[in-house]
């Protein structure tokens, strides 16, 4: 049987590899658009699988609507929601309406 490998994600390798061009970064943290954050380059490589991701992330959604799997856990995202995320979870979006808006807040523990 062909196991595959759940990558892991530190806010560093999101804010030098990832999310650089598209938001704002400093050291343990980054800001980002909800938008960009599904872009297709980012998607492809990072949200479309499943991965661990070794940072704290809160995501504020504005307006729109979605769905995440945390730890097999399926979530829905709408208006005027707000969804924070435990370090070393297994996250995948399932789905991101065309007209979601919101921001990302993503840090390091320290």
């Amino acid at each position: 049987m062909d196991e595959k490998k759940i990558f892991s994600l530190t806010t560093e390798a999101l804010r030098n590899n990832r999310i650089a061009t598209k938001g704002i970064s400093y050291k343990g943290c980054f800001i980002l658009d909800a938008e960009s954050a599904t872009d297709n380059k980012i998607y492809d490589e990072v949200v479309r699988y499943p991965h661990r991701i070794e940072t704290f992330f809160l995501m504020i959604c504005k307006q729109g609507e979605g769905s995440v799997n945390v730890n097999l856990q399926e979530y829905e995202i709408s208006d005027n929601s707000l969804f924070f995320n435990l370090p070393n979870s297994i996250i995948q979006v399932n789905h991101k309406g065309k007209n979601t808006q919101g921001v990302i807040l993503g840090f390091d523990e320290e």
